[in-house]
């Protein structure tokens, strides 16, 4: 039945051959038909009507319609219909007799003969010119919208950031125990909102295109260590357990942007401890994919917490969108964060996806492909023991900046000038400079006041000076810094104020890669990220799985590994010199009597004191509980089984040690207590702004000097945890109250913790501290010996 009806169709349509033409010029949008070489054959009445020429105009000639920048799109659609392909729904532009231009919507297909030889073409081309105003309407309208963001944020930002140094200027002056609760709860408002703030500013950045990933070394394992410390402060106070696990088999030295990389993980852990009200947060990283050149990892970030139902799923990261509505009044935010995550992780080219069962929890699992840093051999590099003899330039505005690096410098035994400005370090630097002014180092201050120090240090490099070591320096680096200082020929960009361990480890640095050909911008990330592979590790005696395991995860974390079979052959490596670290399974132990294994261990340690290389580290990895009498052959044990954490922690441990004793420098202390320093008291001072009433004076100095106890127990605490942001507004406070005073050497001492504090040494900082500590201690000595009678 069904084929006799096709036949019917089929003959009433032969029967009738204009209804082909009706039906064609029936169609709303244009259409075309081209033969085998390309000549219209014919044309609709849309097609006249849209692109204004006629049928008899067009009909047996090319129709030259397509503009000069669609013609490859179009040369390459054609070829895809010759091959057999279908073209359907393609965008693209035409041109009308009027030499206007439209958007059209492009679909076509071939006809073929009996012998499926190709016969011709049919087009049609659907006007979509408005739609593209619409869209191009659209996208404009959010453009503004994401610059009108971006404006409003930095706008409140501003205001917020003096808003949060008052509240904590504010929190260090003597409040009741009520007025303490209302800052408190006001410190805690203004931080969220700043949070919101910052979150909205980057997802409008993202959204106009403003944000671009970085290409940088970076270590993975410092990264994580890097983490803010509220993240645990929050999981803490909820009650929440967290944990972070790193596999042995993800190498440590890649490449990328660390700073997106935090920002995801700060938001994914944020948002994970948020609604999770109990049970604990884990971040898991692994390895899918490696390669010699690249890896592949999975970054799990999972909860036990309220978990998000199936239907939505779809939507949690779409922008200011939560899962549910409900969650915004009893969690707060604004469900920017995963939106803003997505986005992060789309720019460096990776996916993240979530999966949940409510009430149970969720898990956020991100895919990231990174490039393996190219091994540097900076074991193989000869670092010099010191830099005494060097000329060296200081290039800063800021007296007391100069003060202090010209201090370190002539410790080191440098030969130090100083220019105050641009221009003067240009005559320094001069050809024409009188002889002898060739300088092998340069400090330049990136901000000086009256010229760029990017351009002085451009100008360097145009000089003599080729072989020059420049070292930039800057109160805030910004993203893009590093690659644009390294095309002006800068070798060294640190943050001031200036940790001087740091700038001797830059120097020293930067002369053996220089010495090695190797041409790199040091930054304090690099030197921490390479840090550790100053330290020479030798495996002695560890041929067993266990062995094996210890050598893979040393080496992906970035560590100088060999491995050796017994302590003869030990003997022979330790006698070259370059090990400070050993590792000896309890088969080499054990093996052997206890006095004759000692021997060698002292005659090896004896082999590193002659030499003068410094304390050599040696570590047991043992069955069961370290052995009680063990002659001191070891310096520390490691029990099995071997954790990833576990000998990480121990060989950081030891490392940071093996630093210490072999560090040249001197530290804050040392300038501290070298450094010109004012008086105790500034009587003089004190009283003028007291408007010469000595009465008054003293009981302004009796309430400073009860505000300092308290002020000192809340920069210890924040060393103790580690809070760089309070101690350095404590100090600060500290710093301007003291100065008010006349406390001139409090001030001082607290001007350099602030310092320390701004860029996170806490170990300088808690050396500064103790300064402090004996400061207030001597001014109070002063102040209770002062008879006030006699003035």
């Amino acid at each position: 039945m069904v084929k006799k009806k096709e036949k019917s169709l089929q003959a009433g349509l032969t029967a009738r051959p204009n209804l082909f033409r009706k039906a064609m010029d029936g169609c709303a949008d244009p259409l075309v038909i081209y033969d085998r070489t390309g000549r219209a054959v014919y044309i609709n009445s849309s097609f006249e009507r849209v692109f204004g020429w006629t049928a008899k105009e067009l009909i047996g000639q090319r129709i030259n319609f397509v503009p000069q920048q669609s013609r490859h799109q179009t040369k390459h659609a054609i070829q895809r219909v010759l091959d057999g392909q279908v073209i359907l729904g393609m965008e693209t532009v035409r041109k009308t007799k009027a030499q206007g231009e439209i958007h059209v919507r492009l679909s076509a297909n071939a006809f073929w003969d009996e012998k499926k030889e190709f016969d011709g073409m049919i087009v049609t081309l659907q006007d979509i010119s408005d739609l593209i105003y619409s869209r191009q309407t659209a996208e404009q309208a959010n453009h503004t919208k994401q610059n009108f963001l971006s404006n409003i944020s930095h706008e409140i930002r501003t205001p917020m950031n003096g808003l949060m140094g008052i509240l904590e200027l504010l929190d260090n002056t003597r409040l009741d125990d009520e007025q303490q609760e209302y800052v408190a709860v006001l410190k805690k408002s203004a931080k969220t909102l700043m949070l919101v703030i910052n979150d909205i500013l980057d997802f409008s950045r993202i959204e106009t295109g403003t944000v671009k990933c970085r290409n940088i070394d970076f270590d993975l394992r410092t990264l994580l260590d890097a983490l803010p410390d509220d993240i645990y402060k929050k999981a803490t106070q909820k009650g929440v357990a967290i944990s972070f696990s790193v596999d042995s088999k993800v190498p440590s030295l890649l490449q990328g942007d660390p700073e997106k990389i935090r920002q995801i993980l700060e938001h994914l852990l944020n948002n994970a401890i948020k609604f999770t009200p109990k049970g604990d947060v884990s971040l898991a990283i692994s390895a899918i994919r490696e390669t010699p050149t690249h890896v592949s990892l999975s970054i799990a970030v999972s909860d036990t917490g309220i978990g998000i139902e199936p239907d939505m799923l779809k939507t949690i990261f779409d922008s200011f969108s939560q899962a549910d509505s409900s969650a915004t009044r009893k969690y707060g935010g604004i469900g920017i964060g995963l939106s803003l995550s997505n986005r992060l992780v789309s720019l460096m080219g990776g996916t993240i996806d979530v999966s949940s069962t409510p009430g149970k929890g969720s898990v956020f699992t991100i895919v990231l492909t990174f490039a393996k840093q190219a091994p540097l051999e900076m074991n193989a590099l000869h670092r010099p023991d010191n830099i005494k003899g060097k000329k060296v330039l200081l290039v800063d505005s800021d007296d007391a900046g100069r003060l202090i690096l010209k201090e370190s410098f002539s410790h080191w035994g440098c030969r130090v000038s100083e220019a105050i400005s641009y221009h003067r370090a240009l005559e320094k630097i001069s050809p024409d400079a009188k002889a002898g002014a060739s300088f092998d180092i340069i400090l330049i201050d990136m901000h000086l006041s009256d010229g760029s120090g990017e351009m002085l240090a451009k100008n360097v490099r145009a000089s003599r000076a080729v072989d020059v070591m420049i070292i930039m320096l800057s109160r805030q680096g910004k993203p893009g810094d590093v690659e644009r200082l390294e095309k002006i020929g800068v070798q060294g960009y640190l943050p001031k104020p200036v940790d001087h361990g740091l700038l001797f480890e830059c120097i020293t640095t930067g002369m053996a890669l220089t010495s090695a050909g190797v041409s790199k911008v040091l930054t304090r990330h690099f030197l921490k990220e390479h840090r550790k592979q100053q330290v020479h590790i030798l495996l002695i005696g560890m041929q067993t799985a266990t062995g094996k395991k210890v050598e893979n995860i040393l080496a992906k974390s970035g560590y100088w590994v060999e491995s050796c079979e017994d302590i003869d052959q030990a003997m022979e490596l330790f006698e070259s010199g370059n090990y400070n670290m050993a590792l000896v399974s309890d088969d080499l132990i054990y093996g052997r009597a206890d006095e004759s294994l000692a021997g060698v261990v002292a005659k090896m340690r004896k082999v590193r004191q002659d030499n003068d290389i410094g304390k050599i580290v040696i570590l047991g990895l043992v069955q069961n509980e370290a052995p009680k009498d063990d002659h001191g052959m070891v310096d520390d044990y490691i029990v099995q089984p071997v954790t990833d954490g576990k000998l990480l922690s121990m060989v950081e441990q030891w490392m940071n040690r093996i630093r210490v004793a072999k560090k040249q420098v001197n530290q804050y202390s040392d300038v501290i207590r070298t450094g010109k320093r004012k008086g105790v008291f500034n009587f003089e001072a004190a009283l003028e702004r007291a408007m010469d009433d000595r009465e008054f004076l003293e009981q302004v100095l009796g309430e400073y000097i009860k505000s300092l106890s308290r002020q000192l127990e809340t920069m210890k605490t924040a060393i103790v945890e580690k809070n760089g942001d309070q101690l350095s507004l404590s100090a600060n406070a500290l710093k301007g109250s003291s100065a008010n005073i006349g406390a001139e050497q409090i001030s001082l001492t607290a001007r350099e913790l602030e310092k320390v504090s701004d860029i996170g040494d806490f170990d300088a900082a808690s050396r500064v501290f103790h300064q402090l500590e004996k400061d207030s201690r001597v001014f109070n000595d002063h102040i209770n010996h002062i008879d006030w009678s006699d003035i």
